[in-house]
């Protein structure tokens, strides 16, 4: 037997994400029954981050304008959203994270007045640490945590806290051994800013 069978294989992932943009991905237009060309392909920080968009009505509300979100996870797993758009103004955003994305209008969409609806796209606070189960092993604090605190969760679209790491943890700051599970994907929740490498099996 090698002397490092049966130790745990360790990996690791550094977020660092970049502050909330309700718009980063369409600014309000109309929408449309085609798939969106948006002006950006990826998210500006390369993490797999919630996609969030928000309807609002122009002269009559649309009918049957739900968005659908198809892409891949931080894995590469096929995954799939749909956001009902109900209300006009309210932002809806996706329970999953998404590495890469489209976007399409559902083909039942019909204009509820003379203009349709205005849309914006962006993407929201939920970012992935891990897709699919595991061990979260650990934190260590590499910028700052300010102007918000960082919470780990477990399963969406009804989380379970995992733990929270506080507004103002220093860099350099750091849990270890903490041996929790999660059944389903590990998201952090970033309320503000912080540069923080999560260690997992």
């Amino acid at each position: 037997m090698g002397q490092y069978e049966g130790v745990p294989r360790y990996e690791r992932t550094v977020l660092n994400p970049s502050a909330v943009s309700a718009n980063y991905f369409w600014t309000s237009a109309a929408m449309k029954a085609t798939a969106y060309t948006l002006l950006f392909a990826a998210m500006p920080d390369g993490h797999a981050r919630s996609i969030t968009a928000v309807r609002t009505t122009v002269d009559a509300a649309d009918t049957g304008f739900a968005l659908t979100v198809s892409g891949t996870d931080n894995a590469g797993n096929a995954i799939s959203e749909q956001l009902p758009l109900t209300t006009s103004t309210t932002t809806y955003e996706t329970t999953k994270a998404f590495k890469t994305f489209t976007l399409a209008i559902s083909p039942a969409w019909v204009i509820g007045g003379t203009t349709a609806d205005n849309l914006i796209i962006g993407y929201g606070t939920r970012v992935s640490v891990k897709a699919g189960s595991g061990v979260l092993h650990g934190w260590f604090v590499n910028t700052a945590v300010a102007t918000g605190a960082v919470t780990l969760t477990d399963g969406m679209p009804s989380p379970t806290t995992l733990l929270v790491i506080p507004t103002g943890a220093a860099a350099g700051s750091y849990q270890a051994g903490l041996n929790i599970g999660f059944a389903t994907q590990c998201y952090a929740t970033f309320a503000g800013t912080g540069n923080i490498t999560f260690i997992y099996r």
